[in-house]
């Protein structure tokens, strides 16, 4: 799978969820935890940037709860 195509797939499930979503990538976790915090189009727009950078290294973990 492209980057490009994983970043899509990404962003629409990021929109679609509004909820605590949970991911690791490179070992690393990343905890969304409020609707606003999820919905904050600059702070959005910047983790698409990073997760699509690193592309197939992505493995999400946990979707809501």
């Amino acid at each position: 799978m492209s980057k490009r195509r994983l970043g899509n797939l990404l962003k629409r499930k990021f929109t679609l969820l509004g909820k605590a979503l949970y991911q690791t990538v490179q070992g690393k976790v990343f905890n969304l935890k409020s609707v606003k915090e999820v919905t904050s189009t600059d702070w959005m727009r910047n983790q698409f940037r990073d997760i699509s950078r690193l592309g197939q290294n992505l493995v999400v973990m946990r979707i809501g709860k």
